[in-house]
Parts: structure tokens; sequence; C-alpha cells
């Protein structure tokens, strides 16, 4: 299978406020998206490592930048959908959130 590739709008906590403490570079495979489970009938969130590409751009911290995830996992086909929400997670707590905007790529 091919990676499972969308585009999202993302918002970066401030530091203060536990986000980033500082710029990473874009492309980073450093960061976890987690969704939210697809059924009642699922009990615990769905963690999925994902490239984060923000076309050249750093990820900041307090940013609300637009750009590409790239899941590795077959299973992220079903999570990462059009409008969906998500948080991220990186260092042992949540730095962010965001939404799917559109499927980019699904071959």
């Amino acid at each position: 299978m091919s990676p499972h590739t969308v585009s999202a709008q993302f918002c970066f906590y401030a530091a203060e406020s536990g986000g980033l403490a500082a710029e990473m570079t874009s492309p980073t495979p450093s960061l976890i998206m987690i969704f939210p489970p697809l059924t009642e009938a699922e009990e615990e969130p769905v963690q999925f490592g994902a490239i984060l590409d923000l076309a050249g751009e750093n990820v900041r911290p307090d940013s609300m930048p637009e750009g590409k995830l790239i899941f590795w996992s077959d299973l992220s086909r079903l999570y990462a959908s059009k409008g969906v929400a998500f948080q991220i997670w990186y260092d042992g707590r949540f730095v962010g959130e965001g939404r799917v905007n559109d499927i980019v790529e699904d071959a």
C-alpha cells in the first residue's frame, strides 16, 4: 500500500501553554496524531505516526499553519478522513490540535 496523505489545518499551542518549547524542522516524523474512536464500541483514541510537512516552513509554537500529513499505517485511512479533528502529541504531552481538510493522495 502507498502512504495515506491528507491536507490539514493545525493549531500549535504556545510554549507557555504546554506547546512545543522550540521550532521543529519540517518535514518532521516526530509527532503523533491522535484520532477519536470510530464507534462507541471503541473505548480508546487511536494513535498514528505521520510525517508533518509544512512545505518548507518550520513547525512553530503558537502558530496555525496548513500542511500535509503523510501516514505510513494502512489503518489511518479509516480515521484520517475529511473533517475529522485530531490532537497532536509530542514529548509526553498534547502540543496542538488539527482538522483534516481533504484527502490529498490515496492510491
